[in-house]
């Protein structure tokens, strides 16, 4: 089977590294996996160091016919049976090129957040979701049913969750000089995040919660890793609350698993979350989770079973979660066990790349 899968994004973020890790496993079962992206972006960068074969592609908005257009005779050239687009900025790209293509490749689009479809007045962004795809996979139950409720017909979408790749999480080395570069004592309780610095995190909510817990751990530090737009504000509301000498943004890593061995426990704060493959990063490195209920993350997280979780907006409990992990170090080893074996059995990598597969396959046969 010959893929295309497309991603302009200047960033190497979840979206990215998911595509990425399918292309891969495409590849290893003796599929061609051909990865389009922006020129010179994290995303090109990193696909080249798997071993993929990348075209270089810039979209500019949904109606970039041209881009579009380049998109379709790339298709022609490969002899795509699929082209996948992987964010909403190359939905409609995909759509045209699939149509303009000699042999119309199936088209399929990936929905991982579980934002509506209808951010424009009159609903006029979800005009695109009206035609030419012939399949959606939504990355959890949470983003189907946010889609269905937007006009898309339940028959149209699969469900493929987003996986972690075990082999990151294997073997990897400490560093404790990590925690001198983020000016947090050896010895001292460090709860970490990872994620954009973007409002559906709730990262204001994480820090609201770190005050609460401050109060009675005051030892404690809080490590959020992550860039974005919202970095004055957390910093603002950090002094404002008085902990800044107790929380620090060391910005975006690449080296994530390294950083997470540094972690005592790991926290999501989250509002909205089509899935949260940051936490099944933590888990896949047998970090504690205290976590919010957020979209799909409650098909995650399982209050006390692999997991302390708390309602979404809820900093109050968010708080009552951490002190818990940090101080009942039984339970928190037992739901850090529980969640490597979730990872494991339900959100692997492999099991990702088949189940695309066999969606694929679905929508091929379909068209015989």
């Amino acid at each position: 089977m010959v893929t295309v899968h497309v991603n302009t994004e200047r960033t190497w973020r979840g979206g990215e590294r998911q595509m990425c890790t399918l292309a891969r496993g495409l590849q290893d079962r003796g599929h061609m996996a051909h990865v389009v992206c922006r020129p010179e972006s994290l995303c090109a960068e990193q696909a080249v160091k798997m071993g993929l074969p990348v075209q270089p592609l810039g979209i500019c908005g949904d109606l970039d016919i041209p881009a579009a257009w380049r998109l379709a005779k790339f298709l022609d050239s490969t002899g795509a049976e699929v082209v996948h687009a992987h964010t909403s900025r190359t939905h409609l790209a995909c759509v045209l090129a699939a149509r303009w293509a000699r042999r119309r490749p199936a088209c399929i689009v990936h929905r991982r957040v579980d934002f509506s479809l209808h951010k424009m007045p009159l609903r006029l962004s979800g005009l695109k979701y009206r035609w030419g795809v012939d399949r959606y996979i939504a990355i959890t139950s949470a983003v189907r049913d946010v889609m269905v409720r937007d006009g898309i017909p339940p028959g149209k979408i699969s469900i493929v969750h987003s996986c972690t790749d075990l082999a990151r999480f294997e073997n990897v080395p400490r560093r404790p000089e990590l925690r001198a570069e983020w000016n947090v004592p050896a010895d001292a309780p460090l709860v970490g995040a990872v994620g954009a610095l973007v409002g559906h995190k709730s990262h204001t909510d994480l820090l609201d919660a770190a005050a609460r817990v401050l109060r009675e751990r005051p030892e404690a530090h809080f490590v959020i890793l992550g860039e974005g737009p919202l970095r004055p504000a957390l910093e603002a509301q950090a002094r404002a609350l008085g902990i800044q000498q107790r929380v620090h943004l060391p910005g975006e890593r690449s080296d994530v698993p390294t950083c997470l061995a540094e972690f005592d426990l790991f926290c999501m704060s989250s509002r909205m979350e089509g899935l949260g493959t940051a936490v099944l990063e933590a888990m896949a490195m047998r970090r504690p989770v205290a976590s919010t209920d957020a979209g799909g993350l409650a098909e995650v997280v399982r209050d006390g079973e692999n997991a302390l979780v708390a309602h979404a907006g809820d900093s109050a409990a968010l708080a009552r979660c951490i002190l818990r992990l940090l101080s009942d170090q039984p339970l928190a080893q037992r739901l850090a066990e529980a969640g490597r074996r979730t990872v494991e059995q339900e959100f692997s990598s492999g099991m990702m790349v088949e189940r695309t597969l066999a969606v694929y396959r679905e929508v091929l046969d379909a068209q015989k």
